[in-house]
């Protein structure tokens, strides 16, 4: 007889850690005093023996930097502080936080099914199983990690010292602090080596009992929700069951839907309580995280030995592994929370009654919004409910008291810094129309943009010269990061000053729905709108400001300190910022002029950057405002028709009268929130592009040893930049918030007394603000890129005129096939010797020839990647050829991509040949059907693209190709300047010397056919993806527009009731059979390319990383632009697939619009109601998914990772 699961079972690995570091992190009954005293006694050894092994570890850090000294062990002992950090603070923390712990893991007790029937139903084995398969994983990596680090100098020292004798080995502690002794030979030597193991075995059994708790706590949550999904999906209504009558059959549907419902209230509180809990360790653990992936990423590349080798990259797995976990689960739990709607979906609700249906969309309703795992509102831009907790109650302050606010007063800073670089961003009804105050304006802007642009040109002569002559390197990256800032600054003032006629309408849209009396801004709550903005702007100018006019006057300030006051040392003449001057400035008039030209020049752009953020945080906050109000006025209306004394119709008429203003009113919202993103989007898209690279730049100067005074610059600037993006993304999500916010008003509002008519129109606003306001950095910052690429396009998009008869009558005579989409795809494959698209039956031969160079194509690649392997370890073990290595690592990225995206497409042919057929069933053969799906429109675009990408990538492999022939034939034989070398197009191991040998040409081939087939593995796997991802679109599209053009029947002239009805249930039962078809097609794409796509996504990072770094260290102009295109083409990939995916979730949920804007309210209210659940099901888009290991959030973590 099977053993019934326990609670416990879950949490015995994470009480068994807890236990061994002294801490109980929730009461349970059966602890005793004694075991809770010693229990004490081990926490407090161990933090105690722990923070004295950080302080010291911190001390010998200040100490390396001070003196100028130890660099690498430095930055060697950062990633051990960073890893003891994250331990110290999840153990305080959980200690702190008992009793909340205490008050959950008894909620989750509450719920667990006990009984051995109940288990098997919520399939608790299974659950168990894999839980304790992951958590048995991850407990073993860490201890593997920390005693490999604790034992390490033992086993060396009984490997190379007492077995074989090979040399003598010093004594060395596990880790580098500061001992104000000489510890060695010395007694103390074993004291401070069993302290620091144990402050090892602490911190990491700390991190380890903290996240195996998570787990365990999650996995819970995840079976509940799986458990109600079930439950909820399978239920079967009783109306018309034998037995019961209708009233019986009615109550018991209800009886099981308000146990569902509580059940799910419950589970979503308990989601409270998780994110409650361990948000902050979380937050830690992301930022610490990051830093100790950095340090030790960075410590890889600089040489060091095999063994730290080794080590470094366990403690880097380690701590990919540890964030890989937290996502996982955070991800299971926003598939498994949202998965409650679908199941709504799926249930049999038809037959059951009306206050049955419009309930079980209400929790269809509540479920869109998905249970997330919340690192508080640090991590990433989607930081969750956190603007509920800051947002305060509504007051109703005295009116006439208040002092009542403009629109100005919200943009009084942003208008001031404009004015002081000569800009008016917007036109003003009162403007002053003094020629004078115009022309004044205008020199200071022309002034200022020309003087800017000349030290920036200057700027980056410096930097160009600095890398032709090989000299300057450190100083030269400062000045990139100076380039960087005044790049945005320019940009920035240069688009606000085109845009303003879009600016101005805009701000009018703002203005009209300003609340303009005292009593209208008591309840909008203007003053603590107005209150928040002033003072982050007021925050975020001062810091700029500060940051700005340090830079500017320094060498004014070290010249007063210095030498006229303190006179220590004389400072001789500096500019604040690095650039090019072709004379001699020092002890001449001219270094004044240049002085103040570069403080000119730093102010206009700082102010340009400035202006802008804060003209962006006054409008969102105005938007943010009226979205709030939206919602305040929906959740406390009362209805009017349930209200005694009122007249049943009046009643309707006043609830419809002020439902009809609210959809006005929100409509204008979303409106004004498209007008915004079309404003700042670009502006946005270049902020966080460099941003990312200015705080890449000022983050390596910080690590390369500067002195106090430029580290204390370097510092700032680091710190204003991170706050600048901040600055957005705190907004953007305010934004999201506020707009989702009126989802849940409608959920809140009394509403159940209202009419049927008001419920239904009700339910169609929650479904609307479900798609929340979101600012949008155009289509290039993130996979989820918003609506905007639908008007921006691609950027291969072309125009192509091409006339309506020219087009109608190539439709005519030539219907486009199926096979058209994939010919490039198709192409590509061949050449490696795969074909999957197939047009005629292969001839034997043919087989054999395709298997033949499929085979040879695949063993010539992977005998070119093994040596360029070879050539990367011989160079780290003998520490040469450094940058050759880092070079070829780029290329051993290009062509493991390649090769597993082959072998990945030839191992799933069943799986593909299945979705090309499930495509094809449904490909419109005809030529009416064609135009009805405008199918040339797509094939022309999908064609167009896919012959752009594929020329980039074919330029960018026979440039590296064939370089060394090209040099051969231009230097050598046409101009005859210098003879070349024979060299390969690629470094790798070869363990003969082939220069003046035949070899040299078989070589030479063989690389060249290697390079080929990973760009066409690569190629053909994109493109294949591509046109399967048009034909989805095209599908959708077509679903789109058939919902939003269909006329229900049912009031038609010449139409019966019952006739009418049937033929819209009919199409409306088509419509749902179509769209659950494509639904499906789109998770069969994901299993196919799931993993392929991962793949690639981490290892062009990995390639870019490498080639940024290679350009960066001063290469030949040859080598720039092989790596330029190199770098290209990384991008152009991850771009295209991004670009894809986004178009994918788009058409994906206009099926939500097009049931919103169809012509719904002439149709039976059966019809409505299904229409209504069609909307529910696309509120949850189709997306190209690389498995669950890019993100918690797919969406928000590439910004986090991005800024990062």
């Amino acid at each position: 007889m099977k053993k019934a699961v326990k609670f416990n079972d879950f949490v015995k690995y994470a009480n068994f850690f807890y236990a061994t570091i002294g801490v109980q992190p929730y009461e349970d009954l059966g602890n005793t005093k004694g075991k809770s005293f010693l229990t004490l006694i081990i926490f407090f050894v161990g933090i105690i023996n722990m923070n004295i092994m950080l302080l010291s570890e911190v001390i010998f850090v200040i100490m390396a930097v001070v003196n100028g000294n130890n660099f690498l062990e430095a930055t060697m002992t950062m990633s051990y502080i960073g890893f003891v950090l994250v331990g110290n603070c999840k153990m305080l923390f959980v200690w702190k936080q008992k009793s909340a712990l205490t008050r959950f893991v008894t909620g989750l007790k509450r719920i667990f099914p006990e009984d051995l029937e109940q288990q098997e139903l919520y399939q608790l084995r299974k659950y168990l199983k894999q839980c304790s398969r992951i958590t048995m994983s991850f407990s073993l990596l860490y201890m593997i990690l920390i005693w490999t680090y604790n034992l390490f100098s033992i086993v060396q020292y009984a490997i190379y010292d007492r077995w074989l004798n090979i040399h003598q080995l010093e004594q060395t502690l596990p880790y580098l602090m500061y001992i104000p002794w000489d510890w060695h030979n010395h007694w103390s030597y074993y004291v401070l080596y069993a302290a620091q193991d144990l402050a090892g075995y602490t911190s990491a059994a700390g991190q380890i009992a903290s996240d195996l708790f998570l787990v365990a706590c999650a996995t819970q949550l995840i079976i509940h929700f799986d458990y109600l999904s079930s439950t909820i999906a399978h239920y079967q209504s009783k109306v018309g069951k034998r037995g019961l009558s209708i009233t019986q059959a009615q109550e018991s549907d209800m009886n099981f839907l308000r146990k569902m419902t509580k059940y799910h209230a419950y589970l979503l509180d308990l989601s409270e309580q998780i994110n409650n809990v361990f948000g902050l360790p979380l937050l830690l653990n992301f930022i610490t995280s990051s830093f100790v992936i950095c340090f030790v990423g960075f410590q890889i590349t600089i040489g060091a030995s095999p063994e730290t080798v080794a080590k470094l990259i366990l403690f880097l797995f380690s701590s990919a592994a540890q964030v890989y976990l937290i996502c996982h689960y955070g991800q299971l739990l926003i598939d498994v929370s949202t998965n409650v709607a679908h199941a709504v979906y799926n249930q049999n609700w038809i037959p059951a009654d009306v206050r049955y249906q419009k309930m079980l969309i209400l929790i269809a309703e509540r479920a869109q919004k998905p249970v997330q795992l919340k690192a508080t509102t640090f991590v990433h831009v989607s930081r969750g409910t956190m603007s509920e907790a800051i947002q305060t109650k509504r007051t109703t302050a005295n009116a006439r008291t208040m002092k009542l606010a403009t629109f100005d007063d919200f943009m009084k800073l942003a208008n001031f810094f404009y004015t002081t670089v000569g800009i008016q961003p917007y036109n003003k009804e009162d403007a002053s129309k003094d020629n004078y105050n115009k022309l004044m304006a205008t020199v200071i802007f022309y002034t200022g943009v020309i003087n800017m642009n000349y030290v920036l040109f200057s700027e980056i002569l410096y930097v160009i010269m600095a890398l032709v002559k090989g000299e300057n390197f450190v100083e030269a990256t400062m000045t990139m990061s100076y380039i960087g800032f005044v790049l945005v600054g320019s940009f920035k003032m240069f688009f606000v000053y085109k845009s303003k006629n879009d600016l101005t309408k805009f701000v009018n849209g703002l203005q009209q729905i300003f609340p303009n009396t005292p009593e209208l801004q008591a309840e909008y709550n203007m003053p603590y709108y107005l209150k928040q903005c002033s003072r982050i702007t007021l925050s975020f100018s001062g810091l700029y400001m500060i940051l700005i006019w340090t830079y500017n006057l320094f060498s004014v300030i070290q010249y007063l300190i210095y030498e006229l006051w303190l006179n220590i040392r004389e400072v001789g003449q500096t500019l604040p910022y690095y650039m090019y001057i072709p004379w001699d400035w020092n002890n001449h008039w001219s270094y004044y002029l240049l002085y103040a030209s570069q403080d000119f020049a730093g102010y206009t752009s700082a102010a340009g950057q400035i202006s802008g953020d804060l003209m962006l945080t006054a409008f969102a906050t105005q938007l943010i405002m009226h979205y709030d109000y939206t919602s305040y006025k929906i959740a406390s209306y009362e209805v009017k028709r349930s209200l005694k004394g009122i007249n049943e119709d009046k009643g309707y008429a006043q609830d419809m009268e002020f439902l009809k203003n609210m959809i006005q009113y929100h409509t204008n919202l979303l409106d004004l929130s498209d007008q915004l993103n079309n404003v700042f989007g670009k502006p946005l898209l270049l902020n966080f592009a460099t941003s990312s690279f200015v705080i890449c730049f000022v983050g390596f100067q910080v690590t390369v040893g500067a002195t106090p005074d430029t580290i204390l610059k370097l510092l700032l600037f680091l710190f204003s930049s991170i706050a600048q993006v901040y600055l957005i993304c705190h907004y953007g999500q305010n934004l999201i918030d506020s707009s989702t916010n009126i989802s849940q008003a409608v959920y809140n509002q009394n509403w159940i007394a209202a009419d049927i008519r008001y419920q239904k129109m009700l339910i169609l606003i929650a479904e609307r603000a479900q798609k929340p306001a979101i600012l949008k950095a155009t289509s290039f910052v993130l996979i989820s890129r918003g609506t905007m690429t639908e008007s921006e396009g691609c950027l291969c998009k072309v125009k192509w005129k091409i006339s309506k008869e020219t087009l109608k009558n190539k439709m005519k005579n030539f219907p486009a096939k199926f096979e058209d989409f994939f010919k490039l795809a198709n192409f590509f494959y061949t050449t490696t010797g795969m074909v999957f698209v197939k047009t005629e039956k292969l001839t034997l031969a043919k087989t054999l020839l395709a298997s033949f160079i499929f085979y040879a194509s695949v063993i010539n690649m992977n005998y070119v990647l093994s040596l360029e392997v070879v050539y990367v370890i011989l160079a780290i073990v003998n520490k040469t050829n450094f940058l050759e290595a880092t070079m070829t690592l780029s290329y051993i990225g290009f062509v493991v991509v390649g090769n597993f995206k082959m072998l990945f497409v030839w191992r799933k042919k069943a799986e593909l040949t299945k979705l090309l057929n499930n495509l094809k069933y449904i490909f419109p053969e005809k030529p009416p059907q064609q135009k009805q799906y405008n199918l040339h429109y797509y094939l022309s675009q999908c064609t167009r693209i896919t012959i752009a990408f594929s020329l980039i990538y074919m330029i960018a492999i026979w440039t590296y190709n064939l370089f060394t022939v090209t040099q051969f034939l231009i230097y050598e034989k046409w101009l005859k300047i210098r003879q070349i070398e024979k060299i390969l197009p690629y470094l790798m191991y070869t363990p003969w010397d082939w220069s003046d040998h035949w070899s040299y040409y078989v070589l030479y081939v063989s690389q060249d056919f290697a390079g080929y087939t990973s760009a066409a593995g690569q190629i053909s796997g994109d493109l294949l993806l591509s046109s399967c991802a048009t034909q989805m679109i095209m599908h959708y599209d077509f679903l789109t527009k058939a919902i939003e053009e269909y006329k229900p029947k049912l009031l038609e002239k010449g139409v019966t009731k019952a006739t009418g009805f049937r033929q819209d249930m009919e199409f409306l039962i088509n419509m749902i059979q179509y769209h659950s078809y494509l639904l499906d097609l789109s998770y069969q794409m994901n299993n196919i390319f799931g993993l392929p796509i991962l793949l690639n996504f981490i290892a062009s990072s990995f390639v870019i990383c490498f080639l940024g770094f290679q350009m960066t260290i001063g290469a030949t102009p040859e080598t720039l632009l092989k790596l330029s295109l190199f770098l290209a083409i990384s991008i152009a990939q991850i771009y295209l697939i991004c670009y894809y995916g986004q178009e994918l979730i788009d058409s994906s949920v206009k099926v939500a619009k097009a049931v919103y804007n169809q012509n719904w309210p002439t149709a039976d209210v059966r019809y409505q109601k299904m229409l209504v659940l069609i909307t529910a099901r696309a509120q949850k888009p189709a997306q190209l998914k690389a498995t669950d290991m890019v993100l918690i959030s797919r969406e928000t973590m590439t910004q986090v990772t991005r800024i990062e």
